[in-house]
């Protein structure tokens, strides 16, 4: 699968952007290849679009339940604050 082989040199070169843009293309060719939605979620993780990690992970964990990493993966995620919870944390900070 070329376009996660790309993404994953991208990645380690620190472009998460094209590396983000190359994981979704992979899905779009093999939506069960569980390694580019933890790759894509580790992405979403670190640029703290937790909503979107949690689902990255939580497909991750579905297609490959006994990987380790995409269960803590998930975990993080799931304890992250959510969109609702950090706008209402944002509006009580700002009164």
């Amino acid at each position: 699968m070329a376009a996660f082989e790309e993404g994953l040199r991208l990645q380690r070169d620190g472009d998460r952007k094209h590396a983000a843009r190359l994981y979704r293309q992979a899905l779009t060719h093999d939506p069960r290849f569980a390694p580019a939605h933890f790759n894509l979620g580790t992405l979403q993780e670190a640029g703290q679009q937790w909503d979107a990690a949690l689902r990255s992970y939580e497909a991750a964990v579905e297609l490959q339940p006994e990987r380790l990493a995409s269960r803590l993966g998930l975990g993080n995620a799931q304890r992250a604050p959510r969109s609702e919870e950090r706008r209402v944390g944002k509006e009580c900070r700002s009164r």
